[in-house]
């Protein structure tokens, strides 16, 4: 890539070798970072405001009467669920003061691991209502694992992804989540691109992108009893209203 002499590079990834970087950087080549927490000289960051989705997930969830809300969070490796983590808490603490600390369950990311992380929550005897998941595929994969220990989503638990990627609107019942909006995230790295191409030697920028709530119908009120492991039950749940809406 280096070799090619290209006039700029977007690296829309967090899984970046930091070699990589300091290479680029060596080599004055304008860059623009997806959330890696670093900007300097013909260097900027797109940086996705995963607290504000998260905020208005917990106020959601509060507002429809939920106190026992849990987490499944992303690998702690990775910058963007240290940070998704860290605003769940903070925004629980806000919401639900004197609420004991929320469980927390880790996952990879992955359709497996969100089912893992499922099976953790049913096998502690967790009393939660809720659960905010870091990203959608974990977010499926724990839906997968509710589904088969009995519950009813939303009327056993609710349940709220991160991302928005397309299979949220298609799974059953459709995920409700929190839109990480791809088209601006790539709209304002190209942006900021150009911008540091343009003006060679100036210090690059961090460019925020606001996340938002995407309500569709695995959210509900909690049951007035609300079992933390149920087997074989068979019974219909509450019918939500399917369709996008912005919070």
């Amino acid at each position: 890539m280096i070799e090619l002499n290209v006039a700029g590079v977007a690296l829309m990834t967090t899984e970046l070798d930091r070699k990589l970087i300091e290479e680029l950087a060596r080599r004055k080549v304008p860059v623009v970072l997806h959330n890696v927490g670093i900007t300097g000289e013909h260097m900027s960051d797109v940086l996705v405001d995963y607290g504000s989705g998260i905020e208005e997930a917990v106020e959601h969830l509060v507002s429809l009467g939920h106190r026992r809300i849990a987490h499944i969070a992303g690998p702690g490796r990775f910058r963007s669920a240290v940070i998704r983590r860290q605003a769940f808490l903070d925004s629980v603490s806000r919401h639900l003061p004197g609420v004991p600390t929320p469980a927390i369950y880790e996952g990879d990311f992955r359709f497996d691991g969100g089912r893992r992380a499922a099976r953790d929550l049913l096998a502690a005897n967790e009393s939660a209502t809720a659960v905010i998941v870091a990203n959608d595929m974990m977010a499926l994969g724990a839906m997968h694992e509710f589904r088969a220990a009995g519950l009813i989503i939303p009327r056993d638990i609710s349940v709220v992804g991160f991302d928005d990627i397309s299979f949220a609107a298609l799974s059953q019942p459709p995920l409700t989540t929190v839109c990480s909006p791809r088209v601006e995230i790539g709209r304002k790295a190209i942006e900021a691109l150009m911008a540091t191409i343009k003006q060679s030697g100036a210090s690059g920028e961090e460019v925020s992108v606001r996340t938002f709530l995407v309500l569709r119908s695995t959210t509900a009120p909690p049951a007035k009893q609300v079992p933390a492991k149920v087997l074989g039950r068979q019974a219909a749940g509450p019918k939500n209203q399917s369709g996008n809406q912005k919070f």
